[in-house]
């Protein structure tokens, strides 16, 4: 039968099986940049540097959103599908750009290097596939390419300010130079590696198709498995006191902290932001460590992580303006240790829940409300706005530690509830040590009890709302 070879509407390059073999790798490499940026983040001195790592963490875990629903959506996937890893050379060569130290030179060799090659990747998709049948993989990797687009932006706005000399700005040529002729060497993006299998159901408990596959697919973490090559991304351990630019110091000992001004007056209110500034720049990192450290959480989970660091970075740059409207600056007063920091060496999802979320947000959201109060009758609209949005926030990450130190606990209550309580309770020893070292009175006993009534309120039968309900009661 004589078949006319083109519809006027229909028509690409790739069947199915491509598209599918590509859209992987798409995820695969949206998802190196998320971890990237996630294990960069306490790290990054500038502090507007720092505040885009937080924002693009969330952009990037929509990227993978984006991607694993159309996949889902282009064909029935099962309960694994099987692929193949990129090359070892490019996660060797991802490797090698983790472990680069300096802030510039990381920015350069993500958004000047790695990013242009995601880009052209996916616009090399959107010319290859049909926008009419393929439509929800175009408008999936439309919106990944959009974001690429803003990020490099911003990058060479931040890399203006970073890189002031010509010799830093030769350096950064250079460097970008080789790392475009590493990723050649490497094969680029699309070079095919060892096999692998992508997990396409994130939901938990751990649904029957998943168990199943994760007892069946070789061992590996998170949504991909793979016998390929693989790399640890990790953070610093034992420290409590964090890289900051010229601005910022440490206190020395409590006494550099005893001239704090009285609560309740402008001076007070700027010394508490201050503080608060500090605490909301640690918190975009511990989102980091969850989203690096954990890859095997749902994928849900990871998101909210991602949402909050995000909402993190955010509250830097309102506490900044705040502080700055109200006639201070930034670096007026010194940091205490963040001795917080110290959760990492004994760190698991659920302590993070309760320590981190749970108190941690809770103390902040009710500090922030007693300044909304206070400072109701100033006259001052900007601040009050700004506080608001501080206080909106602050509840919603009560809740996500409400909801996934719930959802985890009663999934599996050996592996998360007890374990949990156990590494909060070293986690707060170790903090109350470094606290009586700097000077300050100890008191381990009383928080591990506070501890302790968290966790059990967590197994308490509508404890902890579903999803995010509760943060528009004001409940915290």
């Amino acid at each position: 039968m004589d078949v006319p070879s083109l519809s006027p509407r229909l028509g690409d390059h790739m069947g199915l099986a491509e598209k599918r073999r590509r859209l992987l790798r798409l995820h695969w490499i949206e998802m190196e940049i998320l971890e990237l940026l996630a294990s960069w983040s306490e790290t990054m001195v500038s502090i507007p540097v720092r505040a885009g790592v937080g924002r693009f963490m969330w952009e990037q875990a929509l990227h993978c959103d984006h991607l694993a629903w159309a996949l889902r959506n282009l064909k029935h996937l099962g309960r694994v599908v099987p692929s193949v890893a990129p090359s070892d050379e490019l996660v060797r060569y991802c490797e090698q750009l983790h472990q680069t130290d300096d802030p510039a030179l990381r920015l350069v060799g993500l958004f000047q290097v790695l990013v242009p090659a995601v880009a052209e990747a996916e616009d090399g998709y959107l010319l290859a596939t049909d926008p009419l049948a393929d439509g929800n993989a175009v408008e999936a990797v439309e919106y990944c390419r959009r974001g690429h687009r803003g990020q490099t932006l911003w990058a060479e706005r931040m890399l203006g300010t970073l890189l002031s000399t010509p010799a830093e700005r030769r350096r950064a040529a250079d460097f970008a130079h080789a790392q475009r002729v590493a990723l050649l060497a490497a094969g680029g993006l699309t070079e095919d590696g060892a096999p692998a299998y992508y997990l396409p159901y994130q939901g938990w408990p751990e649904e029957s198709e998943l168990a199943a596959t994760r007892a069946e697919a070789p061992t590996s973490v998170g949504q991909w498995q793979t016998t390929g090559y693989r790399y640890s991304k990790g953070f610093e351990r034992n420290v409590v006191r964090l890289r900051w630019d010229s601005r910022f110091r440490y206190a020395d000992s409590p006494a550099d902290l005893a001239d704090a001004p009285e609560r309740g007056t402008l001076e007070g209110l700027v010394h508490w932001l201050h503080g608060l500034f500090h605490g909301e720049c640690q918190t975009v990192d511990r989102m980091g460590w969850l989203l690096v450290d954990f890859p095997d959480l749902p994928w849900a989970m990871r998101k909210d992580m991602a949402q909050q660091a995000w909402e993190e970075a955010r509250h830097i740059q309102i506490g900044a303006q705040l502080i700055e409207g109200l006639g201070g600056r930034l670096g007026q007063y010194p940091f205490p240790p963040y001795f917080q920091h110290l959760r990492r060496d004994h760190h698991h999802p659920v302590m993070h829940m309760v320590m981190g979320n749970i108190m941690g947000e809770g103390s902040a959201a009710a500090a922030t409300n007693e300044a909304l109060k206070y400072s109701a009758g100033w006259g001052n609209d900007w601040l009050q706005h700004g506080l608001e949005h501080l206080s909106g926030d602050e509840v919603l990450h009560v809740n996500f530690g409400k909801r996934w130190g719930r959802e985890l606990s009663l999934a599996d209550p050996v592996r998360f509830w007890e374990a949990g309580k156990r590494h909060a309770h070293t986690a707060i020893v170790a903090i109350e040590a470094a606290r009586q070292v700097f000077g300050y009175a100890s008191d381990p006993t009383r928080q591990c009890e506070r501890v302790d009534r968290e966790f059990e309120a967590l197994l308490r039968p509508g404890a902890a709302p579903a999803g995010n309900e509760a943060a528009a009661s004001g409940e915290y």
